[in-house]
């Protein structure tokens, strides 16, 4: 893929699933706030939004000591982009953290990202093949 420059992938294939494994260390059992995400939506082009139930449009998953990490309940799921429709709750970064349940200890984070074609539905929808699982320190 020439353009954007290298990514964690040097030779990304169409039709392939990428796995990403981590792990959050926690000194006490209970719930974090992270920040994830699997798209970067913007309205510099007409992005469409998320179908209701899942993260993106790829059916990516994440799943913390093996109990899966749901999606928001978009308020505006599977939402045709709009140049003059401004974004809600799409983006992590300015939606509600999601709550993620951690054990005291090490917590085991796995991220499915598969992928069909390695470019968007059109010109307005290009391929962001990307995720961000981030914990938020609720100490601030």
């Amino acid at each position: 893929m020439g353009g954007c420059g290298s990514g964690a992938i040097d030779r990304p294939l169409k039709n392939t699933t990428i796995y990403a494994v981590s792990k959050i260390w926690s000194d006490q059992p209970g719930y974090k706030n992270f920040w994830i995400g699997f798209n970067d939506l913007s309205r510099s082009y007409a992005s469409d939004s998320p179908h209701l139930g899942t993260w993106d449009n790829r059916m990516s998953k994440l799943w913390v000591n093996g109990s899966e990490v749901l999606p928001s309940h978009w308020q505006h799921a599977g939402q045709k982009g709009d140049l003059e429709i401004p974004l809600f709750d799409e983006g992590y970064s300015y939606r509600i953290p999601s709550q993620v349940k951690l054990r005291q200890g090490w917590n085991t984070i796995v991220v499915k990202l598969p992928v069909g074609e390695l470019k968007g539905t059109d010109w307005q929808n290009p391929l962001k093949w990307m995720f961000t699982c981030l914990p938020i320190d609720n100490e601030r």
